[in-house]
């Protein structure tokens, strides 16, 4: 009995070892076994920050980073892809260790596509690669609003390239007010009685103002002083005389048209019944220039222009005159010369290119263009009439195009100078119910002459 059990207590274990040695229990059969492979080595791309926001015409910089995996130790080459047109980054590409990092610029010209892009840094390492997304979005530039509200009534005005200002006339407050040229907020207002024209004498510092009171103003425009050059009973006018326009010459002398007291005019804001040249050098000085002998009491002065190197002027009263700051003196020609005929019109504006070396008159139907000598050069025929617009006529700074400003409706014409043609009309309208005393051509110390 006790050898039977023995013999079947051999045969479990026996089964029970061939039972473990199937099953892998053991380490017979597969020379000693290995363990798994350990994880392959790698990389990751990150971003900080992930999105970025760029108005047209900025930029934003991004901290690229990689951090190696699994014992990973090599160089990682970093490339961007993915940008719409008008979006830039700076460095195009760059190499980056594990555990370092980098700054990338992405900057937005001022056109670029206002739209939201998904732009793709990718980074490889032989034949690893891992990459990231970065969120753009280009939003439109922040556009300054031009429209201040200055209160009164803005006339004329120079701006002054040099410091970046804007001087307006404005006689509905008495002042003259000076705005900046970059965000067009009011710097100052300067008080001046009833200002009306401007200019900016030779000297690139100091201001000239017509009034329509007895007198001149001087204005520096650095510490913004006012010196009042006053002025009762002159010449052979039975009517109180006001100064309303003024060019300054490179010689020191300002021409001044006179206008009387309650005297109509044509010309009913600009123009005058008198020209005086006034001595910026002597400002005692005050010559009447127009009318002489015999036109006394007939001549009306239209308004003044001046080339942008103030040498010459230009202005139609009995004559069509010139004047030469080099000479001090006026060479006049017939109105016929410049005046197209059977214009019943007469001469409504003119203007002179940067050195004077041409004189653009316009009539109601067309420019014609002259050298000094008033050698006819061509002429181009308006689109429309022009006959209520008068002094609104100026060059670019080039001299190679012409604008007109017309008052109803209150557009701008621009006429190519050198080819001689109406190259169409522009739309200048900010104020529907401001047509004649909304003015649009400004001064600019290369162009020709004061707003008009």
């Amino acid at each position: 009995m006790i050898a039977r059990q023995k013999h079947s207590f051999v045969v479990v274990v026996a089964l029970l070892c061939l039972s473990m040695i199937g099953c892998g229990g053991g380490t017979a059969g597969n020379g000693g076994g290995s363990p798994p492979p350990p994880p392959t080595p790698g990389f990751a791309v990150s971003l900080s920050p992930t999105s970025v926001t760029l108005a047209q015409g900025a930029s934003q910089t991004v901290q690229v980073s990689v951090a190696g995996q699994n014992g990973f130790s090599g160089s990682v080459s970093i490339t961007v892809a993915g940008m719409s047109g008008g979006v830039t980054v700076s460095p195009t590409s760059l190499s980056l260790s594990p555990g370092s990092s980098a700054t990338i610029a992405f900057a937005a010209s001022l056109t670029a596509e206002i739209a939201q892009q998904a732009v793709s840094v990718t980074g490889i390492s032989g034949t690893l690669t891992a990459g990231t997304s970065l969120q753009v979005t280009v939003s439109g530039a922040a556009v300054a609003d031009p429209f201040h509200a200055i209160g009164g009534a803005l006339v004329h005005g120079f701006y002054d390239e040099t410091r970046q200002l804007l001087f307006a006339t404005n006689p509905g407050l008495n002042e003259l007010d000076v705005i900046s040229g970059q965000d067009f907020s009011i710097k100052a207002r300067v008080p001046v009685p009833q200002p009306w024209g401007i200019d900016q004498m030779a000297d690139g510092k100091t201001l000239v103002l017509g009034t329509a009171a007895e007198e001149l103003i001087t204005v520096d425009e650095d510490s913004l002083s006012v010196t009042q050059h006053l002025y009762g009973a002159i010449g052979n006018s039975l009517s109180t005389l006001f100064f309303p326009n003024v060019v300054a010459m490179a010689n020191g002398k300002v021409l001044v048209i006179g206008q009387e007291q309650g005297i109509y005019s044509s010309n009913i804001l600009e123009g005058g019944q008198y020209l005086y040249e006034w001595d910026s050098n002597n400002p005692s000085a005050f010559v009447q220039l127009e009318p002489s002998g015999q036109n006394l009491g007939i001549v009306e002065v239209d308004s003044l222009a001046r080339s942008a190197d103030h040498k010459w002027a230009v202005f139609s009263a009995d004559r069509f005159y010139l004047y030469s700051s080099d000479t001090d003196s006026l060479t006049g020609i017939p109105l016929s010369t410049v005046n197209p005929p059977q214009n019943e019109f007469g001469v409504r504006g003119y203007a002179l290119n940067a050195d004077g070396s041409k004189i653009a008159v316009a009539s109601a139907t067309e420019v014609s263009f002259f050298d000094r000598s008033f050698t006819f050069l061509g002429s181009a025929q308006l689109q429309t009439a022009f006959q209520t617009a008068r002094s609104a006529v100026q060059f670019t700074p080039d001299g190679t195009r012409l604008f007109l400003q017309y008052a109803l409706p209150l557009w701008l014409e621009e006429v190519d100078a050198t080819n001689y043609a109406s190259l169409g009309v522009l739309s200048g309208s900010v104020d529907p119910d401001n047509d004649n005393l909304e003015r649009l051509l400004s001064s600019m110390p290369r162009a020709a002459g004061t707003l008009a």
